[in-house]
């Protein structure tokens, strides 16, 4: 009977501090991150550790979190530029660009992606939204 109260408790707590995480992601705009915006060809051109995060306007998954994104952009939790112009997509396993470092062998799946550069180098490439919400929010 304590174990199921235990329990019982815990889906409570654990539902209720979901709901409140929810609640603290504001509405954000794209404009709100203008500065960060680069061209395919510059994915992989800075220095250090950083995500691009490839969407297009059109994309209802990429609307589904957009203000997540925008807002740990914007709160500079990870260094995070954005890119909607220019996209090479293709319909191949996007983890064999792991270890790539020229643009010529870079593509995306398709949209949402978030591809981790590192050292000018593919760290990581993720597709779809679920895979990329959440890697950002780790």
């Amino acid at each position: 009977m304590k174990l199921k109260l235990a329990l019982t408790l815990f889906v409570l707590v654990s539902c209720g501090s979901n709901e409140k995480q929810q609640e603290k992601i504001n509405y954000h705009s794209y404009d709100e991150v203008k500065e960060k915006f680069i061209d395919w060809n510059d994915s992989l051109s800075k220095d250090n550790h950083y995500f691009v995060y490839y969407f297009s306007v059109t994309c209802k998954y990429c609307e589904e979190i957009r203000n997540e994104v925008v807002q740990i952009a914007l709160k500079n939790e990870k260094a995070i530029y954005f890119c909607n112009q220019n996209v090479v997509t293709q319909d191949m396993d996007p983890s064999s660009t792991i270890g790539q470092k020229e643009i010529k062998y870079l593509f995306v799946r398709g949209f949402p992606s978030l591809v981790e550069i590192e050292d000018k180098t593919v760290k990581n490439n993720m597709v779809g939204k679920t895979q990329v919400i959440n890697y950002l929010r780790s």
